[in-house]
C-alpha cells in the first residue's frame, strides 16, 4: 500500500518522529489533515449508500410492479381506484429512491423491500 502527500516543512521533523514511532510499533501512520479528508469523503459515500438503500413502500412496491407490467399511469390508477396524480406522486418517489429516470429504467432496476433486495 502506497500514500502520496506532503507535510509542511516546519512540521516534518516533528511528523516524521511521529511517522517512525507510530510504523515501529506497528501501527499505522497518517498526518491529520489526510485523515480528516478521508473520514470526510467516507462519510459521503456512506450517507450516499444510505439514501441508495431506501425501502419503497408497500403501495410503491406495488404500483413498480404495475410499471414493470408497463401499465400507464391511468391504467395504474384505474386498476387500484386511486387518482392518477397520486400514482404519478408514488412514480416520482420510486425513481428517486431507485436513482432511476424514465419508466424503463425501473423494468431493470433493483427494488428492496422488507430488507431483502428483490429483482424482476
Amino acid at each position: 500500500m502506497g500514500a502520496q502527500g506532503y507535510v509542511e516543512h516546519a512540521k516534518v521533523s516533528d511528523a516524521l518522529a511521529r511517522a517512525i514511532v507510530c510504523v515501529a510499533t506497528g501501527q499505522l501512520w497518517v498526518p491529520q489533515e489526510v485523515l480528516q479528508e478521508f473520514l470526510s469523503e467516507v462519510g459521503r459515500i456512506l450517507r450516499k449508500d444510505v439514501h441508495h438503500r431506501q425501502t419503497t413502500t408497500p403501495r410503491e412496491y406495488e404500483i413498480l410492479e404495475l410499471v414493470r407490467r408497463r401499465l400507464s399511469n391511468r391504467e395504474i390508477a384505474e386498476l387500484l381506484e386511486i387518482r392518477v396524480s397520486t400514482v404519478k406522486f408514488h412514480v416520482s418517489n420510486i425513481f428517486s429512491k431507485l436513482h432511476t429516470s424514465s419508466r424503463s429504467e425501473l423494468v431493470d432496476a433493483p427494488c428492496r423491500k422488507s430488507g431483502r433486495i428483490l429483482t424482476h
